[in-house]
């Protein structure tokens, strides 16, 4: 687990890269590949336990893979941990999506230390569930606010699709998709 982005494989070093809270979130290190691939919710716990193949969350990283277009496709690198994973300035370069927890404390020891740097930044989300509402200081950030039913399973894949749109089109604006 010692590997950043830096070290890893060269194809990881051309990545862009998504940052996911390490807890707290519906949208975590060990889930988020089924979600963003398959277009299916699962729980934190039901992911640890049962993990999807090809799902390298406990080496503290995954790779999630996009076809957007006939010819065009992206993969995406995701981190759970950014002040150990991404160590040079490149990496924090390469960061195009981050999801919030919606507090301010998951910025500590960043580079961008504040929200509102974080996310002139970067593409910021916070994803909820349909039965809460988001944290007051979420609406003062630049992020963009989803929702996802706590049991409704075949509403995922449009937040999905949702989510790939907003990720390749800023993605595409920042020259990150090569």
């Amino acid at each position: 687990a010692g590997a950043g982005p830096s070290s890893g494989a060269k194809s990881k070093s051309k990545m862009p890269i998504v940052i996911v809270p390490r807890s707290g979130a519906p949208l975590v290190l060990a889930n988020v590949k089924q979600f963003l691939e398959h277009g299916t919710y699962v729980s934190e716990a039901e992911a640890k336990a049962k993990p999807a193949p090809g799902n390298t969350f406990k080496q503290g990283y995954v790779v999630v893979n996009y076809q957007y277009s006939p010819t065009r496709s992206v993969s995406l690198l995701v981190v759970d941990e950014p002040k150990r994973r991404l160590r040079s300035a490149e990496d924090w370069q390469r960061v195009a999506t981050v999801f919030v927890t919606g507090s301010a404390w998951q910025f500590k020891d960043w580079k961008y230390t504040t929200p509102l740097e974080v996310f002139s930044k970067t593409k910021g989300f916070f994803i909820h569930f349909d039965d809460e509402r988001p944290p007051p200081l979420v609406a003062k950030w630049n992020v963009q606010v989803m929702c996802i039913s706590r049991n409704r399973r075949h509403l995922d894949q449009a937040v999905t699709l949702k989510l790939w749109e907003e990720i390749v089109a800023f993605c595409d604006r920042r020259r990150l998709l090569r």
